[in-house]
């Protein structure tokens, strides 16, 4: 009689009857190992199709990537550029059309000073960029005590100037006309004078610098001649 796999099996052929498994004359028979089936991978359709539409979206990818956009690499603005400085540019990719040919290529060096104004950012115009010629004057800066300057000191305002040695005292007048050409109140010397640049004549610059060393300066202005009118 055969019993199920872990039961006991009487192994007398049906002449006895079936003894205990306490005797020892039934045997346990154990149930056989399950094989397990090795799955082949390279048989796995959906491993390549994950592996195709992998390599696919990188193959498209690089391909957006390298088509032609229609974009051109220009030069661009490091920082703010004054006019008179020299260009500090770096190269970025704009689409411009049919204004391309209005701005710098990055191909081509960028020779000169700055004829117009470019802030930070912007992309450089070949208009705002060219030679130029220096010119025969000079820009010195001297400090100056908010009190011993007319106020409010403009651009394009012209002052005498004047220096008072500490050795002497008195006063002299070092330059009869001088213009203005910046005022800076946020650049302060140790004693709280503001920043004046005068436009000098090439020789006038040595005696400008010797009287800002020599002790304190005065600006002093020198108004618009007027027209009196007649009756008055």
């Amino acid at each position: 009689m055969l019993r199920l796999p872990g039961q006991l099996i009487d192994w007398t052929g049906g002449r006895g009857s079936a003894t205990s498994a306490s005797e020892g004359r039934a045997f346990a028979v154990s149930a056989p190992r399950a094989r397990r089936m090795r799955s082949q991978w390279f048989r796995d359709w959906r491993l390549w199709l994950g592996m195709g539409l992998l390599v696919g979206s990188m193959l498209i990818g690089a391909w957006l990537v390298s088509a032609p956009d229609g974009s051109t690499m220009v030069w661009r603005a490091a920082r703010d550029l004054p006019v008179g400085a020299t260009p500090q540019v770096v190269a970025v990719p704009v689409a411009l059309g049919s204004v391309a040919e209005d701005y710098w290529p990055a191909d081509t060096p960028v020779t000169g000073r700055m004829l117009l104004p470019v802030p930070a950012g912007a992309l450089l115009p070949k208009a705002a960029v060219g030679p130029v010629a220096f010119s025969n004057q000079r820009l010195v800066t001297i400090p100056v005590d908010p009190l011993h300057a007319p106020v409010p000191l403009q651009i394009g305002d012209v002052v005498e100037l004047w220096v008072t040695p500490e050795d002497t005292g008195i006063p002299q007048l070092v330059l009869g006309s001088a213009a203005v050409t910046e005022v800076s109140t946020e650049r302060v010397g140790i004693g709280g004078e503001m920043a004046v640049v005068l436009q000098v004549n090439p020789g006038d610059a040595a005696a400008v610098v010797a009287a800002a060393r020599a002790g304190a300066v005065d600006l002093v202005a020198v108004p618009l001649a007027t027209t009196t009118m007649e009756g008055q």
